[in-house]
């Protein structure tokens, strides 16, 4: 029975190792685009940082994690996490 619960949890595991690679796949996809718009906005001299973009993002991210039942607060952690880095990407671009 031990065994089999074992067994059973690794299983889970190794499907959240899976999720967690797509996950970082995805962000790493968006990075790429992110240096991307770094060179767009050097090149037409617009500033990195937009306020209503991140306002937007937030709201939007906090609309999808409503439909898929996930804290809100973390949705909005995660995502102002990402901008952060975002930004920060983009000033190197």
């Amino acid at each position: 029975m031990m065994r089999r619960m074992s067994s059973e949890l690794e299983n889970l595991r190794a499907k959240i190792d899976e999720v967690d690679r797509e996950i970082i796949a995805a962000l790493g996809k968006r990075m790429l685009l992110v240096d991307e718009i770094g060179v767009y906005k050097k090149a037409n001299g617009i500033g990195l940082f937009d306020a209503a973009r991140l306002e937007d993002v937030l709201k939007t991210r906090a609309d999808c994690a409503k439909e898929k039942n996930l804290s809100i607060d973390f949705i909005h952690d995660l995502f102002a996490l990402i901008h952060k880095e975002s930004v920060a990407r983009e000033e190197e671009a």
